[in-house]
């Protein structure tokens, strides 16, 4: 049997995992049972195509679960055999534009990177012309090596300040609720004060309560942030629901009734805290205008008008 000639910028170790997989694949009479189950099993963890694809399915998804325990041992070689699975990301035309493309999860040799898999992809029509159109197509292929990035010294920082500030809040919600007394001197000390600052407790309460607003203040002000802000991560969830599922064009008649306005224009709600940040801006100006229109007026005033607006 004839075996392609893989070195072109592709490691070592895919190249080897590859040839022996694919000379397996194709070579079955004269493959060892073990080896030939292996192949089974990484051809069965790929995608297959599904029912639904002519109403607009794009996922064509694998099983992973499958493809992390395949493992096997060739001969004297020190180096176990394992798979790892990967996506495919195809589209007829542009590669710009992956909001229209095809996912097709496949399970390959762990050795490879995505690197190896696009460089293998641009040597197949050499191998098979035929196949040229479907590797024209091939957009990316990522990898889980590619998304299971290790942890970097800014990352474990990053952990250990939240779990800092995390112990923090737990611990003064305890102490304030259940350990200081409400009446107690004691919590008037900068220490205590600062160390209760953090309380969970406390905060929730306070976010919770509705008080009554004193004159001078916007009412409906914090009832629009609310609406707001679940209109916002209703909609985010809306879309995001949208791109993992198999019927899309199901949806768009949906589209025709009144009260999925209240979908399409959640993308447009965050617009309401731009309103809101100019509403209290001018609030704010005008109640200090009537209190000093001179300072407010000079050029300091105005310097200092801009200079808290751009760090705000």
């Amino acid at each position: 049997m004839d075996i392609p000639n893989l070195n072109y910028n592709i490691t070592a170790e895919c190249s080897e995992d590859l040839i022996l997989i694919g000379v397996a694949a194709i070579d079955k009479n004269h493959t060892a049972p073990e080896l030939a189950q292996v192949v089974a099993q990484m051809m069965d963890a790929t995608a297959k195509v599904p029912a639904g694809m002519l109403r607009g399915a794009r996922n064509l998804f694998g099983f992973k679960q499958e493809c992390d325990v395949i493992k096997y041992k060739f001969g004297q070689r020190k180096r176990e055999f394992r798979t790892a699975y990967s996506r495919l990301v195809v589209l007829k035309r542009d590669c710009g534009n992956l909001e229209t493309s095809l996912g097709f999860d496949v399970c390959l040799p762990s050795s490879c990177t995505s690197e190896d898999l696009m460089n293998v992809v641009a040597i197949i029509p050499e191998i098979n012309a035929t196949l040229t159109n479907l590797t024209n197509s091939l957009c990316a292929i990522s990898t889980f090596a590619d998304i299971n990035k290790p942890m970097t010294t800014g990352s474990w920082i990053m952990v250990a300040f939240l779990s800092i500030l995390g112990i923090l809040v737990i611990s003064a919600g305890i102490a304030d609720y259940c350990i200081i007394p409400a009446e107690t001197p004691i919590r008037k000390q900068f220490g205590v004060e600062l160390f209760l600052s953090f309380s969970g407790y406390k905060s929730v309460c306070e976010i919770m309560t509705a008080t009554k607003f004193k004159r001078g203040q916007i009412g409906p002000i914090n009832c629009l942030r609310v609406i707001s802000m679940f209109w916002v991560i209703f909609g985010h969830t809306m879309a995001s629901s949208l791109t993992t599922n198999d019927n899309i064009l199901d949806f768009m008649p949906i589209l025709d009734y009144f009260f999925t306005q209240i979908i399409e224009n959640a993308f447009l709600s965050v617009d309401t805290f731009f309103f809101i940040g100019g509403v209290l801006l001018a609030f704010m100006w005008f109640k200090g205008y009537e209190k000093d229109k001179r300072k407010l007026m000079s050029p300091q005033g105005w310097a200092m008008f801009y200079v808290h607006r751009i760090i705000r």
